[in-house]
């Protein structure tokens, strides 16, 4: 009897111990922040230079693009949350005074980070 429940404690332990050792990917992004600079952008005509951003938080994500025609500045925010995991991740965006949702998916491999927003692939390396 006192073998068959020092066993069962060690099994008890190994697995609390394992379990408590599992890597979180998930959170691997976390507090970092991203940007790509853009000079005459095509997705923009040519006419401005793009600054875009990227700032996650725990949970939450900020992307930003700054537009910059000579004379004029205009800055577009997106927020919302993401989820990511093992290199891939999903984020679910909207403009701050709009409601509609955008889903855009996004991998990670080293400091680069490639964001797949209206149909393109926008590469942004870590800050």
């Amino acid at each position: 009897m006192k073998t068959t429940k020092l066993i069962l404690c060690i099994v008890a332990l190994s697995t609390m111990f394992l379990v408590g050792c599992k890597k979180d990917t998930s959170s691997s992004i976390s507090n970092t922040n991203w940007s790509l600079f853009v000079p005459e952008d095509p997705a923009y005509l040519y006419l401005a230079d793009v600054t875009y951003t990227l700032d996650f938080g725990k949970s939450n994500v900020t992307f930003t693009r700054k537009l910059d025609y000579g004379d004029v500045i205009d800055t577009y925010v997106m927020t919302g949350t993401y989820t990511y995991n093992n290199g891939s991740g999903v984020a679910l965006i909207h403009e701050e005074d709009d409601t509609t949702e955008y889903r855009i998916t996004f991998t990670v491999t080293g400091n680069t980070l490639v964001w797949r927003f209206n149909l393109r692939d926008i590469t942004l390396t870590k800050q």
